[in-house]
This record gives structure tokens, C-alpha cells and sequence, in this order.
């Protein structure tokens, strides 16, 4: 589940306009106020399906080697974290377009989807860490619904074709047509 979140902290830190420093993304809360801003991430699994202990892959007569599949879809939850409600909104704003920009590096980090889905209430409270004193933050929680795909053993893009996606909401343009006969009886 932490190649999830890994994965995800490649995307929103990577350039051009990280929405913030890796150092700040992931699954640790913020125990002090100099730790903010921060992007607290948290998942749930949904469906699981995997290959077990693995498979090998042949490339003609090459062995490739034991591959593991695995693919999840559960709901993953950004909360943001900040020191008052305009870094807020702007690192929300940046979060969000940074995921909406650019569909081709999430597949290559492994999300096939990676859709909003939550949105609650900006609030400002007063956190309470285990060690330390207590300090205000602003939170804001999104909500994304995910299918992540990720494989072991091998590169995800070489080998055989295993997937291509299609986008069903158009139709297709195909034809399709029968040669004339050649028989002539």
C-alpha cells in the first residue's frame, strides 16, 4: 500500500510546480507547526487482485523472470494541511490541477484512474500531538476514488501487450470490409 502513496508523492512533488516538497507529502501528520504546509495522505482498499506468488514470463526463448501483478481500487483521501485558509485553497487548487494536467505521468506511475470523488469542509482546529505542544491548523480533506496497477520483476512498458485502454465514450470509427471472391465455380 506504500508504493500507492509513493507513487502519488512522485506525481504532486515532480516538476514543473511541485504542489509541494516530497519531504511534505505522505502519510505522517505534522507534529509541530513548522511541519505545515502538508498533504497527509490516507487509502482504503477496496478490491485486490494479484498473482499470487508470481508467474515467469518467456520472451521467445529468454526467460524474463517472476513477475508480480497487482492491482487495487479503493478511495484515497488528501487531506491539506496549512497555517490559514488562503494556503489552503491555493495548495488545494495546485494539488487538484496538478492531477487533472497531466493524465500520461499517473499511468506511468501506475494509476489507470485517478478520479475526485470528496470534497469536505475547510476547518480550522487546534491539533493535539502525542509529544509537543498542541498548535491551530487549517484542514481540507479531497477525496479520490483510484485504480492503481503495479508490477515487480520486470519493466511495466516492455514485454508483451498485456492492456490497451479504450475510451468508450465514442463511438468508433471502423470499417470493416470482405474481400471479392476468388472462387469460381
Amino acid at each position: 500500500m506504500y508504493r500507492i502513496i509513493n507513487k502519488l508523492v512522485e506525481v504532486l512533488s515532480a516538476s514543473p510546480e511541485p504542489v509541494l516538497s516530497a519531504g511534505s507529502l505522505g502519510v505522517k501528520k505534522p507534529s509541530t507547526g513548522n511541519e505545515i504546509p502538508a498533504v497527509v495522505m490516507s487509502l482504503t482498499i477496496e478490491d485486490y487482485k494479484g498473482t499470487g506468488i508470481g508467474r515467469l514470463i518467456r520472451t521467445g526463448d529468454r526467460e524474463k523472470g517472476e513477475v508480480l501483478e497487482e492491482t487495487y481500487r479503493g478511495f484515497l483521501m488528501l487531506e491539506i494541511w496549512a497555517n490559514n485558509l488562503d494556503l489552503v485553497q491555493e495548495i488545494s487548487e495546485k494539488l487538484q490541477n496538478k492531477l487533472k494536467s497531466n493524465p500520461a505521468l499517473l499511468k506511468q506511475k501506475g494509476f489507470l484512474k485517478l478520479q475526485p470523488a470528496r470534497l469536505e469542509p475547510v476547518e480550522n482546529v487546534l491539533h493535539h500531538p502525542p509529544v509537543g505542544s498542541p498548535f491551530p491548523v487549517w484542514k481540507q480533506p479531497l477525496g479520490y476514488r483510484f485504480v492503481f496497477e503495479s508490477e515487480e520483476g520486470r519493466e511495466v512498458s516492455s514485454g508483451l501487450i498485456k492492456r490497451i485502454d479504450v475510451d468508450m465514450r465514442q463511438h468508433p470509427q471502423e470499417s470493416f470490409s470482405v474481400p471479392p471472391s476468388t472462387n469460381k465455380t
